[in-house]
């Protein structure tokens, strides 16, 4: 049953849970310096959940069931998830801790769950071994826009672009 820690950098102490009554995460994001994210993973049949809960006595709050894994805090402070709709419907999604707001940004990739933003607002995901995106005002839809298996990969499972802007891919 896993739970979120910190650490003192300096290991003058043997750190602490951050939420010691909340166990299970599987994922985790900052939304801000006191709020977080949590992908719960579900037991006994039970599905995968995203809650929100703040180390300054903000509560609980039940986000999403079944969320995808990956979850982002955007540059306006919002939290971006994938809302596994249905079994082969994902959408690519928006939750605004502030108003307790959602938009739905576009429907994903068919099984894709994972996605990276860019610093200029386009959207990254991945589907097997091709890489996709979109950008909202100017693309309708995913764009093809590389295909990774000449470098032997056949599946695309996590995605992250750095602060100066280098994408990771980690890939089978």
């Amino acid at each position: 049953r896993q739970r979120l820690w910190s650490f003192p950098t300096d290991r003058s102490d043997n750190g602490r849970p951050e939420f010691p009554n909340i166990y299970g995460i599987g994922y985790h994001c900052w939304i801000n310096d006191t709020l977080a994210a949590f992908f719960i993973v579900g037991e006994n049949d039970n599905p995968h959940v995203l809650y929100t809960a703040g180390i300054r006595g903000q509560k609980l709050r039940r986000i999403s069931s079944n969320p995808g894994r990956c979850l982002l805090r955007m540059p306006d402070g919002k939290l971006a998830f994938v809302q596994k709709a249905t079994e082969q419907t994902w959408f690519l999604k928006t939750y605004d801790p502030r108003d307790l707001s959602f938009q739905i940004l576009i429907k994903m990739p068919d099984g894709s769950e994972d996605f990276a933003l860019l610093p200029d607002g386009t959207w990254l995901a991945g589907k097997g071994a091709k890489l996709y995106q979109f950008k909202a005002g100017v693309d309708y839809d995913w764009k093809e826009i590389a295909d990774l298996t000449k470098y032997g990969v056949h599946s695309i499972t996590r995605l992250a672009v750095s602060n100066d802007n280098k994408l990771a891919v980690v890939v089978e």
